[in-house]
């Protein structure tokens, strides 16, 4: 019973002790003029209230058809959408030898 509660302690400490801070007590290193942080700032300082809530939302479509003329096209040029998820069961992967430039033609 004794070697059971020691490879339980051990186990736990093993998965903890990697998410401990490595430098406890110390302050954050100061945000660089011009990092990311502030390129952040400045694209969010541009966009208008319309994108800001567009890039709220995440959605899907069905197929493969993204033209201007499909909805996806005018959810994320016209509404500013966030992202899309793509999903096999909204046929967004098409079976065929090509699968992946589709794919890559799909996402660009």
């Amino acid at each position: 019973m004794k070697n059971f509660l020691w490879i339980r302690l051990i186990l736990i400490a093993t998965i903890l002790i990697p998410l401990l801070p490595t430098k406890m007590g110390l302050a954050a290193a100061p945000q660089q003029e011009g990092g990311e942080a502030s390129r952040a700032s400045d694209l969010l300082a541009r966009m208008t209230p319309e994108e800001r809530v567009g890039q709220l939302f995440l959605v899907t479509f069905t197929g493969t058809k993204v033209g201007p003329e499909s909805e996806i096209f005018d959810l994320i040029y016209n509404h500013y959408v966030g992202g899309v998820i793509l999903l096999d069961k909204n046929n967004n992967f098409p079976a065929s030898e090509t699968m992946l430039d589709d794919i890559w033609s799909l996402t660009n």
